[in-house]
Formats: C-alpha cells, structure tokens, sequence
C-alpha cells in the first residue's frame, strides 16, 4: 500500500510540476483505473492539497465520465466490520485497478462496502480543500479526468 501511495503522489507532482514550468494551470490527464489518495496528498504534500479534477462538459451525457468516490474514514472503519450485502460488481471492477488485482472476496467486501458512485454532471468539477472533514479516495471508473492543483 506504501508503494502504491508513494508512486501516486509522484506521479501527481509530476504533472502539477510539468504544468507550473509551462506557465499555465492546464494539469495532467488521469485516464481509467487512476486513484486519487486526498488523505496522502493533504499530509505529505502541503502544496498539492487543494486540487480540481475537471472533465470536458462538451461532451453527451451517455459519454460523460464517472468518477468513484470513497470516504477514507468509511474506509478504516470498514476494515473492521463484515458487510452483509452482495458486492459482486465492485469486487469486479477492482480486479481491474492496478494494486487491488489479488484482493481475496473477504478483502473486497469489507473495502468496498462505502464504495459509492458519483456520475458527473455538464459543467461540474470536483475540488479539494483543506476544510473538508472528511478525505476521500478518487477512483477514475469511466473516461479521463484533467488534475489540477493550485495554491491557496
């Protein structure tokens, strides 16, 4: 899981370093499968923690994109209780995100019992502060996102 985290923060870095020595906000692109660590970003990386993940609204609905989110509080609770409720599909479409391939069903089922989906709508952008309670996972389920972080 450090692993995973560290090459994620990395990878973020680079491309908020990348658009900064260009001199513009544009960010990097984050296509299908890519995770956004909130909790990571916010304690390790001070100048990374406010950011937007924007998608390109000219788009028609049925090609829109769909971000996954998760609450990490949910999370570590998670790891502590048993979920009754089905949870074939997400255990599925974890199989798919590099670093989740070898979960075992009884692993998936506790992670992914706060997994919520979150279509996006034509003009919406998500962004990250630091007065957010809560810190949250962001998984790319469908169609590329644009990463951008700017200071406060």
């Amino acid at each position: 899981y450090e692993r995973l985290q560290k090459e994620e923060i990395e990878y973020l870095e680079a491309l908020t370093s990348r658009a900064r020595a260009g001199g513009h906000d544009e960010g990097g692109l984050l296509e299908q499968g890519h995770i956004i660590n909130e909790c990571s970003l916010v304690s390790q990386r001070p100048y990374l923690k406010k950011f937007k993940l924007v998608f390109d609204s000219s788009l028609p609905p049925e090609k829109r994109p769909i971000i996954a989110k998760l609450n990490c509080r949910a999370f570590k609770n998670s790891l502590i209780k048993t979920d009754e409720d089905c949870v074939e599909k997400l255990i599925n479409f974890s199989k798919q995100i590099p670093g989740f391939q070898y979960m075992n069903k009884s692993s998936a089922r506790r992670l992914f019992h706060f997994f919520t989906f979150q279509k996006v709508k034509k003009g919406w952008s998500m962004t990250s502060s630091e007065e957010d309670a809560d810190r949250h996972l962001y998984i790319i389920h469908k169609g590329n996102f644009t990463f951008q972080s700017f200071n406060q």
